[in-house]
Formats: structure tokens, C-alpha cells, sequence
């Protein structure tokens, strides 16, 4: 999964939610939050343009808290390349 510096990933949500999708970098400080939003259900498309970030790993963590339901999250680990 390297890439650059354009990186895109799809999410489905069963349920309408809050999603929050946020990265950190290797030392697990918060880099940049991508959004914090309630978003209805659906197969959904983010874009990370990481042009300005130094190459390395990164970390992108998906959260859900859905309208009256369950609670998730899921991370998915990215390597930046320059």
C-alpha cells in the first residue's frame, strides 16, 4: 500500500454514524483529523493528500459510533513514499 502522495480508501457504514477518520504518525501523535462528521449509511471514498507530510508510516484510524447502535473502529496502517 505505499504511496504518493495521494492516497484514497473506501469505508461502508451499515448504519448512519458519527465517523471520525484520523491519522497519527509512528509515534502515535494525531497528524491530521480527515473528518468528524455524521454521515448516513453507505459505501463511502476518502482521499489523503499527503503532499506536504514527510515519507513514512502512518496510521489511519476509522471510528463509528452509529445513531443509537453499535461502536467500532478499525486502523489501517500506510507507508508514504517520496
Amino acid at each position: 500500500n505505499p504511496f504518493n502522495p495521494v492516497t484514497t480508501f473506501n469505508y461502508g457504514l451499515p448504519n448512519e454514524g458519527k465517523v471520525t477518520i484520523t491519522v497519527y504518525n509512528l509515534n502515535g501523535e494525531k497528524v491530521t483529523e480527515l473528518l468528524n462528521d455524521t454521515q448516513s449509511s453507505g459505501i463511502f471514498n476518502m482521499d489523503w493528500d499527503a503532499g506536504e507530510m514527510a515519507a513514512g508510516v502512518y496510521f489511519i484510524n476509522l471510528e463509528v459510533n452509529e445513531i443509537g447502535g453499535e461502536s467500532y473502529q478499525q486502523t489501517q496502517k500506510v507507508i508514504l513514499l517520496k
